[in-house]
């Protein structure tokens, strides 16, 4: 009896090992080891900087994040500018030549969209286009339009019908042979636009010239002329004027395309004349100089000639590498004015 309850509590012990060390294999597997935060470490990374100055200083092209330091020139980093070539100026004999279209509305569709002064119609008077002014459609490297990687040539045009469907339009240069161009189409899917009533056509021209257009729905159509043209730098155009009235009247291309100008007319007939050149103007007669003035930081002069109850005169002055130009006719203005106009 003593004998088997000795070999018993034996057992019973070795058992008890066993499952104490069952118990602390699975406590130490499950246990994640205790990691230490680490303080004070310091950042070996780099950022490197291209090689460059800035303002006389040469970057550091190793300068150590854990190091910051003030003062240090960031390099701007620009993206290249897009340079497409340009247009090679449009020869005289085209510009002379050109048939354009001019407005022949007595009535207009809807003035919210076609005036008289700049609407054409067909003789149905089912289709309508707004006209630029004197049919010249100018392009310049900042002014409105597009000029593409191709010397494409993009413009909106104000576009009215009275009957549904597709749009096309396509265009044939007048002063040379080619092929006719797609320039634009729509209606044929919802666009936002009305089946009729106005709709905004941009018209994008393979390149300069002189160019017959035909919009066509259906059996409709209507057929203009209209001349597109490249200036090779921003014409001068004010954004304020000292009388009321003043509009603009077209263009003026005498000087092309070294010279660009542009008219204002009133109804007094009083006239304006704005002109870029790069070119510089004529020697002026110095005797009738009336002031010597400054254009912004630029030396400018200002005449004002009276006689016969007529008031002209004239704001000269050079900007960098273009030339400036304000004439006027029959109006009462002085060089505060004229100043005033170049500022603005």
């Amino acid at each position: 009896m003593n004998r088997n309850k000795q070999t018993f509590f034996q057992e019973l012990g070795w058992s008890f090992l066993v499952l104490l060390f069952t118990l602390i294999l699975v406590a130490c597997n499950s246990k994640e080891p205790m990691q230490k935060k680490p303080e004070n470490i310091q950042r070996t990374e780099t950022i490197t900087f291209p090689d460059q100055s800035v303002d006389g200083d040469i970057l550091n092209p190793t300068q150590q994040l854990d190091e910051p330091k003030t003062n240090i020139p960031i390099p701007s980093i620009t993206p290249p500018s897009i340079s497409y070539p340009t247009p090679a100026p449009l020869p005289m004999s085209v510009i002379s030549s050109c048939p354009v279209s001019l407005p022949n509305l007595s009535e207009s569709p809807d003035p919210t969209y076609i005036s008289v002064e700049n609407g054409y119609g067909n003789p149905e008077q089912t289709m309508f286009i707004g006209l630029w002014k004197d049919g010249v459609v100018y392009f310049c490297p900042n002014c409105a339009g597009d000029l593409s990687s191709n010397s494409r040539l993009g413009m909106k045009f104000w576009f009215y019908r009275t009957v549904p469907g597709e749009v096309i339009f396509e265009g044939r240069k007048v002063d040379e042979a080619g092929p006719e161009a797609l320039l634009d189409s729509f209606g044929e899917t919802a666009d936002g636009y009305g089946d009729t009533g106005f709709h905004s056509a941009g018209l994008v021209f393979p390149g300069q010239g002189c160019w017959e257009i035909t919009a066509r729905i259906g059996e409709d159509q209507i057929t203009f002329v209209t001349l597109v043209i490249w200036v090779p730098f921003d014409p001068l155009w004010p954004g304020w004027f000292p009388v009321s009235g003043l509009v603009f009247d077209g263009p003026d291309l005498s000087g092309y395309p070294t010279t660009f100008g542009l008219f204002f007319n009133s109804e007094e007939d009083g006239k304006v004349i704005v002109q870029t050149s790069q070119t510089k103007w004529e020697d002026t007669d110095l005797s009738s100089v009336k002031e010597l003035v400054k254009v912004g930081e630029n030396a400018g002069t200002c005449i004002i000639e009276e006689g016969n109850g007529l008031t002209s005169g004239a704001l000269i002055w050079s900007s960098e590498d273009l030339n400036y130009r304000i004439q006027f006719e029959n109006l009462e203005l002085t060089c505060h004015d004229l100043l005033q106009m170049a500022d603005s």
